[in-house]
């Protein structure tokens, strides 16, 4: 009796474990081994608990207990050592490991316990012997390397080389390791290849001041024109435009045929340019160069630029011309124009009165118009030094384009308009007679934008300063001018020439370019997948301590149109959960996170920097992963056959981005984003709305809506969100009103947003919407529910007046309640159509309103005694509470089966085109497979009861159908149903 209640307290105290209750499972345990204490596993499991909670001693006690009761029990002797080297014992808890060892050799963590406890008592040789061994058993354990190799450098310099090797180890299955490039360091402090490396990891982990410091020491140890690049590259990354001009330079000297190095010059030359040009005139002496010291000449036709004009050698040159000549030339030379009458007058006088010459032109430099053309001059000439890069990056590579399309631009900023549209011109020639001719055209277009000033080029170098392209600094000029949204849109959907490929059809052309490129056919397909064990793994990548998704409440059977249909599931609750959505880098490979996320409809764009700058984009309604964008390439690839994303979404966004670059800018360089949850945004349709909710209620049932810090609520709320759960705070709520705004509020507010969908509507959302709806009912309208409960049978029909229209729907449907009428006199009909929402439409009005004339004429052709009741232009809650009457419905497929299947899963028939009625027909396709307990699947037409009238489109097509066949299957319906009972008021 005793050993039985014994088990009984073990598995209770086990249970108590597992949840977390410590004291409680100690006192189980405790209890057991009063009950039988001869159970070796009974003071086992005490000792575990004890030791979780910090009582070492009486966990000794308790291991100790254990291992006389079961002398052969390695796990014990392992958890003894454990207590031990907690308490700082190592010669016990060593002995204690090297039991554990004698009764099983295989053990990787006693062999860890045994190597730490004999390092702590001076036991080197035999420490080392323990984790080489710990090493053989795991050896895709990276850090055992490290304290492998610290152990190592304390014995012979022979040992120092096995040393290295592990640290070398470490390296291979962490390469991100900071900390083993350091170790490895001091014992190689000369080695450029892990100097290199060190940096590789450390640009990875984006500590670029760190990657910096050891690219200096680098080409110091080994200077080369690579790691000078290398080093351009970070320098510019932080904006240290003085030190990346030195160091491209030296690049240069070690390879001067590099195109690439000269335009990397010139790209940052003009960035310096660009961050004070007054200040780089001076600090590299530009004037003192010597192809800009142009002498003046009396009355040159193109005067010295006259950020090189010296006074003293201009006054030296002028000083036998008279008051009147010496005025021209001044107004000529210093304001490149020509005197007006009353400055020729005045000037010539002021001279005559004694005023010296010298004190005019120092007056004169003063004047805000002789200030503005120095300015502008000074831009000009720092400028020429970005442009002698580039054209010596085309003269060693005349097909490098972009270094031509920067001559071209900065000419233009130089006011050279003429030679700025020469280059264009011989660099289109030139492209299409090498056969680029989209490139030539390209270019050529670039001749009228460089005639005057284009907005768009400054759209193309915004967004390629906000993707890492070519990055600008924030004085740019470009950033000066004020983008209009609707030019940026149509400047891209005229210039953005997008190549498409699709990873699920790929040709041995796609293949060869994505290798060309440097993007792995594989990592894209993982990037594209959708797993629950996925997302744990990424997430771990970034956790200390180990991490899941929850799962107290699993996803049920979705309604799948696609495969693909739900590739965002586990996205969204990643999102929610920790506030990233994660990826692998599509060129190394590496696992990446961002928190960035962006909206133009139907996409969010969440944007990672990896080896490039991509976005992963999640479409439409049911929030599928549809493809990734490198704007580098302007290149989409596409991980299904599906049509949400098109080119001009890829446009518009391109455009909100450069509209708003400002915040754009300061969004992604924020790091610490909220979590918001976006409803209502995409389409105004209740069956995606209450997919949507249905996420919400994932959510809850798993305990994370409290995860969500932000709900942003669009124009399509048909039950007012804060009404169905009441749990998210009123404050956390957010409204707005177009796609433009919610793009604005996710970077403003530093968002990180996510759409939540689930398609699988239980029971008790039903009955969370039917709740909330009941609470905002009027007594006047409960009441004429009340009285349409009266009759029976309640017959439900939806009429529809926009897209997949039932043609013949006034005439079929009156002569269906006619018939009706003779064999169930006391029929009643409730007319249901368009709903109104709290924040209605002007779109919304006239569907109702077309929706009631079409209704008014169905009445008109029936008796008057029939009962009718309109529920058409209700609000959204009145009719979720109004359905619960019914009997049965005629509805079209669509929205409506949302009331009549999800709401209360009543019977009825639907109507629709043969397209849809085929969908329908589907189980994990139906309105019918996406309730919970559904017990009455829609009655469908045979197909060839419908007529479709046309074949313009699949899925909006109108259609006729049999109204006999809809009433034949009334009848049954009704004739099955047994006359309910009389209600006398809504519970």
């Amino acid at each position: 009796m005793n050993e039985q209640m014994a088990v009984t307290e073990f598995d209770k105290g086990n249970q108590l474990l597992q949840e977390g209750k410590l004291e409680e499972a100690i006192a189980a345990y405790r209890h057991a081994i009063e009950l039988n204490p001869a159970n070796s596993w009974f003071h086992q499991h005490l000792g575990e608990a004890l030791a979780k909670v910090g009582r070492l001693d009486e966990a000794v006690t308790a291991f100790r207990c254990a291992t006389e009761l079961n002398p052969d029990f390695s796990w014990s002797y392992h958890h003894l050592g454990d207590a031990l080297a907690q308490q700082e014992k190592w010669e016990q808890a060593a002995e204690a490991f090297g039991r554990g060892i004698e009764l099983n050799a295989e053990h990787f963590g006693t062999y860890v316990g045994l190597g730490k406890s004999l390092a702590k008592v001076g036991q080197v040789d035999r420490a080392i012997a323990a984790y080489r061994r710990a090493s053989e058993l795991n050896p895709d354990t990276d850090w055992i390397y490290d304290t492998l190799a610290s152990l190592l450098q304390q014995r012979t310099q022979s040992d120092l080389a096995e040393a290295i090797a592990s640290y070398r180890h470490m390296i291979e299955l962490n390469p991100d390791n900071v900390e083993a490039y350091h170790n490895l360091l001091q014992v190689e402090p000369d080695n450029s290849k892990t100097w290199l490396q060190l940096a590789q990891a450390l640009v990875r982990q984006e500590q670029m001041e760190d990657a910096i410091a050891v690219y200096r020491r680098l080409v110091e140890l080994s200077p080369c024109g690579q790691y000078y690049q290398q080093l351009g590259e970070l320098l510019v990354k932080q904006e240290k435009w003085d030190e990346a001009i030195i160091t491209y330079r030296r690049a240069i000297e070690f390879n001067p045929e590099s195109y690439l190095y000269y335009h990397q010059l010139g790209e940052v030359i003009y960035n310096r340019v660009t961050q004070n040009p007054e200040s780089f005139f001076a600090d590299y002496k530009i004037a003192e160069l010597p192809y800009n010291k142009k002498e003046y000449l009396l009355f040159d036709n193109e005067p010295q630029d006259i950020c090189f004009i010296n006074d003293e050698s201009f006054l030296q040159a002028t000083s036998h011309l008279d008051e009147e000549s010496y005025v021209s030339e001044v107004y000529r030379v210093y304001f490149k124009r020509k005197a007006s009458d009353a400055e020729f007058i005045g000037g010539s006088q002021w001279l005559r009165q004694g005023n010296s010459r010298l004190q005019g032109l120092k007056q004169g430099r003063n004047l805000p118009e002789f200030k503005i053309l120095l300015s502008r001059s000074i831009i000009s000439a720092c400028l020429q030094e970005s442009i002698n890069a580039y054209r010596k990056a085309t003269e060693l590579n005349y097909n490098h384009y972009k270094s031509h399309y920067r001559i071209a631009e900065l000419l233009t900023k130089q006011g050279k308009s003429n030679e700025s549209v020469t280059v264009c011109y011989d660099l289109s020639l030139h492209l299409a007679e090498q056969g680029n001719l989209n490139e030539a055209v390209d270019i050529f277009r670039l001749l009228r934008e460089y005639n005057q000033p284009s907005l768009g080029l400054v759209c193309e170098y915004v967004w390629n300063d906000l993707n890492n392209i070519n990055p600008f600094n924030t004085n740019s000029s470009y950033k000066q001018v004020k983008i209009r949204q609707d030019d940026a849109v149509l400047h891209f959907r005229q210039n953005s020439h997008y190549r498409t490929i699709d990873l699920y059809a790929l040709t041995e052309e796609d293949k060869a370019f994505l290798k060309q490129l440097g993007l792995s056919i594989t990592n894209l397909e993982i990037i594209s997948k959708d797993n629950i064990f996925l997302e744990d793994i990424y997430i771990n990548h970034f956790s200390s301590a180990e991490t899941q998704l929850k799962r107290k409440v699993a996803r049920n059977p979705q309604y799948i149109a696609n495969w693909f249909g739900h590739t965002g599931m586990y996205l969204e609750q990643s999102i929610v959960e920790t506030g990233y959505v994660y990826a692998v880098c599509p060129i190394s490979g590496r696992v990446i996170r961002s928190n960035q996320s962006f909206f133009v409809f139907p996409s969010f764009f969440y944007r990672f920097v990896g080896d490039e700058v991509f976005y992963l984009l999640v479409s439409e309604w049911c929030n599928a992963r549809y493809c990734v964008y490198f704007p580098r390439w302007d290149l989409i690839v596409k991980f299904y056959n599906a049509p949400y994303t098109s080119y001009d979404t890829i446009n518009s966004f391109k455009a909100y981005s450069v509209t708003n670059w400002q915040s754009f800018k300061s969004y992604i360089s924020t790091p610490k984003k909220q979590v918001a949850a976006v409803i209502g945004d995409l389409i105004n349709n209740l069956t995606h709305y209450i997919w949507e909710v249905t996420g919400f209620q994932y959510l809850d049932d798993n305990n994370l809506l409290d995860k969500i810090d932000k709900v942003l609520v669009g124009p399509y709320d048909f039950f007012n969100l804060g009404d169905l759960f009441p749990e998210i705070a009123k404050d956390k709520i957010e409204v707005f009103d177009s796609s433009l705004n919610l793009y604005q509020s996710i970077i403003e507010n530093n968002y990180c947003a996510v759409r939540l969908v689930e398609c699988f509507i239980q029971e008790k959302l039903a009955d969370r919407i039917y709740q909330a709806s009941l609470k905002k009912c009027s007594k006047l309208f409960l009441e004429e529910v009340e009285k349409s409960m009266q009759n029976f049978p309640i017959l439900w029909i939806t009429i529809r007046s926009n897209r997949r229209v039932w043609t013949s729907q006034v005439e079929g449907i009156a002569n269906i309640i006619n018939n009706l009428s003779v064999d169930f006199p006391n029929l009643s009909i409730i007319f249901d159509g368009w709903s109104r929402t709290e924040k209605g439409s002007e779109q919304d009005e006239v569907s109702i309103a077309t929706e009631i004339s079409i209704m008014e004429k169905i009445i008109a052709m029936i008796p008057r005694e029939i009962n009718t009741y309109n529920a058409i232009g209700r609000m959204t809650y009145e009719k979720a509470v109004w359905v619960h009457t019914i009997d049965l419905y005629i509805s079209p497929i669509g929205a409506g089966l949302c009331f009549t299947v999800w709401l209360v899963n009543k019977p009825g028939v639907a109507h629709g085109h043969t397209t849809f009625t085929e969908i329908e027909t589907q189980p994990t396709t139906s309105f019918h497979g996406c309730r919970e307990n559904a017990t009455e699947r829609p009655v469908l037409l045979p197909l060839d009861k419908i007529t479709d009238e046309d074949n313009s489109s699949r899925s909006t097509r109108n259609y006729d159908c049999d109204w006999n066949t809809i009433y034949g299957e009334v009848v049954k319906i009704i004739n099955g149903l047994s006359k309910k009972d009389k209600r006398t008021g809504i519970n």
